[in-house]
């Protein structure tokens, strides 16, 4: 399993910005979701884009 990390003032941006902490977004991981590749050109690496309800 995946284990993640992160730094506590990102995690507070994040919640500020979008209304998620990322407590909350990793639960996306442990459940059923929708991957998509994310294929703008304007990344220097791989990214997918998962969707899920969060309930």
């Amino acid at each position: 399993m995946v284990e993640f990390s992160w730094d506590k003032q990102k995690n507070e941006v994040n919640f500020q910005k979008h209304g998620i902490r990322f407590e909350e977004a990793v639960l996306i991981f442990k459940s059923v979701h929708f991957t998509r590749v994310d294929s703008r050109d304007y990344y220097d690496e791989h990214r997918q884009a998962k969707i899920r309800e969060i309930t």
